[in-house]
């Protein structure tokens, strides 16, 4: 475990512990991302590689199970992932499977 606080420069536990803190310290800069979404559908008003590298760089707090994204910003990750047709998110890996 030494080796992944060296690395992260915490435990994995500090670092869960501090999440909220660090999705509060980005609020202000989702909700300006969220509210440009809303409007134009992509950041820009039509599809580009800033969406493939917002959504790329958000889709860890996606993974996050008691944080909640606002809809809209839900909505984005969608189009985006329509757009270039891929999905940001693991699959499941069935049984057996190897990684």
């Amino acid at each position: 475990m030494n080796g992944w606080r060296a690395w992260l420069g915490d435990t994995l536990e500090g670092l869960q512990a501090r999440r909220h803190q660090w999705y509060a310290s980005l609020e202000a800069e989702l909700n300006g991302i969220t509210d440009r979404v809303a409007r134009h559908g992509f950041y820009t008003p039509v599809f580009s590689v800033a969406d493939t590298l917002i959504t790329g760089d958000l889709t860890g707090l996606r993974l996050l199970e008691d944080i909640t994204l606002p809809p809209e910003l839900s909505a984005y990750f969608a189009r985006v992932e329509a757009a270039a047709g891929v999905s940001l998110l693991p699959e499941p890996r069935k049984q057996g499977q190897l990684l």
